[in-house]
């Protein structure tokens, strides 16, 4: 169980296998312990295959069903490198591919 948003880790993990995710971590308020009642989960993942515009959009409106919050999916591509290093500080695994 995931406690910080109150879902099973083993949904976690079959998601991340059912939608090819190779890694699910939490950054930002979340991973820091910090969160508010109204802040948004801050998501960092990477896919074992390219996803189209509208796969990431279903997986983050999942993601937003299963947390109950807006979610911010950001992928390790994406990473500005001013940002890379405050974002691996707080980095908490969720699902990482073995």
């Amino acid at each position: 169980m995931n406690e910080r948003l109150n879902i099973d880790n083993t949904f976690i993990d079959e998601f991340c296998i059912n939608k090819g995710i190779a890694y699910l971590g939490l950054f930002g308020s979340f991973a820091r312990n910090e969160q508010t009642p109204t802040s948004d989960v801050d998501v960092l993942i990477d896919f074992d295959y390219p996803q189209s515009l509208f796969g990431l959009s279903r997986i983050k409106s999942a993601l937003e069903t299963q947390f109950g919050r807006p979610v911010d999916l950001v992928t390790r591509t994406s990473l500005k490198p001013t940002i890379k290093p405050y974002i691996e500080k707080d980095i908490q695994t969720l699902y990482e591919k073995r």
